[in-house]
């Protein structure tokens, strides 16, 4: 069983692949990758799903930081469940996690129903309720209590994000909902803030 995991091209360039001599493989044994380089350059993982990695090509560099990301996660509707409290109360600084009561499992899974329906570019909603509701989850997940950090996380500056919740989704585009999706629904999160902040395009 490999010890290290690492998806192929993420964080790695193809000269990079070929210096460490694992361009064809997507999983590095500890022994491999110790003659590649030694263990620092690749972080273990807690599981195969996680898919989760640091690479550095040269670990005395702090700008040779890759963003740490862990990617294919398993559904988490706990962020859902949050921002349809946040959505009740009216805004985020209105939400109280210990005094607000959260909706019944069947209004989460109903909401969740709505949105996993729109999961195809010709199947994108129109309603920004359920956009808004993705991007609280998404800042939820990730422990924030702003709207504003949802969208950074989403890769989006906040005041495009306003923009885009102010009308209908006409102009709404697929790698925003496709993001939106993954980091809402929990299947895609960030390690650390450092890798959010300040990323927005």
């Amino acid at each position: 069983m490999p010890l290290y995991v690492m998806k192929k091209f993420n964080g790695i360039t193809a000269e990079e692949s070929r210096e460490l001599k694992i361009l064809e493989d997507d999983f590095v044994t500890k022994e491999a990758l110790e003659r590649a380089g030694g263990p620092h350059m690749i972080t273990p993982v807690q599981s195969l799903k996680e898919c989760c990695y640091s690479f550095s090509p040269n670990p005395s560099d702090s700008h040779a930081r890759y963003p740490r990301m862990q990617l294919g996660r398993a559904l988490d509707l706990s962020g859902l469940t949050t921002a349809l409290c946040v959505e009740e109360a009216g805004a985020w600084h209105l939400y109280n996690a210990e005094t607000h009561i959260p909706p019944a499992k069947a209004a989460v899974l109903e909401v969740y129903g709505q949105i996993i329906a729109c999961d195809a570019p010709h199947k994108m909603p129109l309603d920004p309720r359920l956009l808004r509701l993705l991007v609280d989850a998404a800042a939820a997940l990730h422990g924030e209590k702003t709207r504003a950090i949802g969208w950074q996380i989403l890769g989006v500056k906040p005041n495009r994000g306003r923009a885009l919740l102010s009308k209908d989704l006409t102009d709404l585009e697929w790698p925003v909902w496709h993001a939106a999706l993954n980091f809402g629904l929990g299947h895609s999160r960030f390690e650390h803030p450092d890798e959010y902040f300040g990323r927005s395009l």
